[in-house]
């Protein structure tokens, strides 16, 4: 009986959830809405979950970027990716940790410059943490990242900016969920 309700259960996350499978490991992602803490879980199997202040509802799936986007009552929008720092293709044991946000930075804004021709900004690197917060403009859009890593999984939150949504509104909740998640 316990096997049978096991099996449903993760019957009814595959079905209700996205499933990806990228780069030979299987993903499951789902997102949750505690009404009573005002709190959405972002949830990713087998890499963590991460919390998010307010409510937020699932939006499309980046699976380039694997970033999952999420958006607000009131139109914020986020993307949030968790995952495991081998999967990318620049790592090697001397850039894991709190040094893998800041080797993700060279090789995310490298390609966002040199193929985009986009115009990047390193807003905030704290050296203690290895977190980095930095920007990227390309002709009329501007977004927010904010990367740190934890027990080896790195975590990767994007806040895109537009005329109502400002970017010091995104810099506070980047910096809120990074402290709701430390």
């Amino acid at each position: 009986m316990k096997i049978v309700l096991k099996l449903s259960i993760l019957y009814v996350l595959i079905q209700f959830s996205g499933c990806y499978s990228g780069g030979g490991q299987s993903e499951i992602t789902g997102v949750h809405y505690d009404e009573t803490k005002n709190i959405t879980t972002y949830i990713k199997i087998p890499f963590g979950n991460m919390e998010i202040p307010g409510k937020w509802k699932q939006g499309k799936m980046d699976y380039v970027s694997r970033s999952q986007y999420l958006i607000s009552d009131d139109s914020e929008i986020i993307g949030v990716s968790i995952s495991g720092e081998r999967q990318y293709s620049f790592y090697n044991d001397s850039i894991k940790g709190k040094r893998f946000p800041k080797a993700h930075f060279e090789w995310e804004s490298k390609y966002m410059k040199d193929t985009l021709n986009a115009k990047v900004s390193l807003l905030k690197i704290d050296s203690a943490s290895g977190s980095i917060l930095w920007e990227v403009e390309l002709k009329e859009a501007k977004n927010l990242f904010f990367l740190y890593d934890k027990n080896e999984r790195f975590y990767n939150i994007k806040y895109v900016v537009t005329k109502s949504k400002t970017e010091s509104r995104g810099i506070s909740l980047l910096h809120e969920i990074y402290a709701m998640n430390n």
